[in-house]
């Protein structure tokens, strides 16, 4: 940064490198009270009033974020124990359940439909601490490669608004990469989390089907008025070899991620028991092999890379 432009010039820098900061990054700062979490999303609501407009990767904003945040500041200001996602938003793929916040799947049938009960993974995240801005655009019913749908149109890649952020979770794949987001929360069936990843330049995790509850993912029959979610249907294609999934802006992430989210609800009878995380603890690069269930450390030398001896291949 040159640091000879106007003070004005120099505020506006350091905020848009903040927004660029990893998860992880985030997470730290937070929890060492180096700012607060209104403050963390005062920074991304300006970055997605600013980036927005011409990516249109964020179709429905939260409108309890604010409160959510005051709420982790309280938390934080009295000195309890706090999550290891404590303050950091995200932002949810618009085919898994927010309660009381809009969850279309990008289809004129779903336009109206806001469910009651969030899915698993987002309450997981958020009973985590994490802040959740709002909702990202998808293909209808994510199944393309390409984010676009009937009711909230294109959404494109923040490097270069000619081409494609991919899809079917391109609203999260813009959102993240261009700072609006710390971290997307989407599906992935055959491709549609690494291929958005790809696109614009991130980090992404398809876990293992089992992994992660798929409780409150779409499609699904919507639930009557007082009713929990529906298990997902095992039978199904679309159950049996799609997952939950998520991308961000480092490896580390990803697996802070894993070990949050991992393990079975009770609800989704492909859940193994036995994977969950502790969602009390950061875990760093070293233990990132044990919390993608890998059963061993990094071998010397290779922090990080989990594959065993001879499994090494492209792709």
């Amino acid at each position: 940064m040159n640091n000879t432009a106007p003070p004005s010039t120099r505020a506006a820098l350091d905020r848009e490198q903040l927004t660029r900061l990893s998860m992880t990054e985030w997470a730290t700062a937070l929890r060492e009270g180096r700012l607060t979490a209104t403050e963390c999303l005062e920074l991304h609501l300006e970055r997605i009033a600013q980036e927005n407009p011409r990516l249109n990767a964020i179709v429905t904003l939260n409108p309890m974020a604010a409160d959510d945040a005051a709420a982790a500041d309280r938390a934080a200001a009295a000195g309890g124990p706090l999550g290891p996602l404590h303050g950091v938003p995200f932002t949810v793929k618009d085919t898994l359940a927010t309660k009381g916040l809009r969850t279309t799947a990008g289809s004129p049938l779903l336009g109206d439909y806001v469910p009651e009960q969030s899915a698993t993974a987002v309450r997981r995240l958020q009973e985590a601490g994490a802040v959740l801005l709002g909702k990202t655009n998808c293909s209808e019913f994510a199944v393309a490669t390409h984010t676009s749908n009937p009711l909230f149109g294109d959404t494109w890649n923040p490097w270069d608004t000619g081409l494609t952020s991919g899809g079917s979770t391109g609203g999260d794949s813009a959102a993240v990469a261009s700072g609006m987001s710390a971290f997307g929360l989407g599906t992935d069936f055959g491709g549609s989390i690494r291929w958005p990843a790809h696109c614009t330049g991130l980090a992404s995790l398809r876990p293992t089907v089992g992994l992660v509850p798929e409780t409150g993912l779409l499609p699904y029959v919507p639930p009557a008025v007082g009713e929990s979610l529906p298990a997902p249907n095992s039978m199904s294609a679309l159950h049996r070899l799609g997952t939950v999934a998520w991308l961000a802006r480092s490896v580390d992430d990803l697996g802070v991620l894993l070990g949050v989210l991992a393990g079975t609800d009770g609800v989704d009878p492909s859940t193994r028991a036995g994977t969950g995380g502790r969602p009390n603890r950061v875990p760093g690069r070293d233990q990132l092999c044990l919390v993608r269930g890998r059963g061993h450390p990094p071998r010397p030398g290779r922090s990080g890379d989990c594959r065993p001896e001879g499994s090494r291949s492209p792709g």
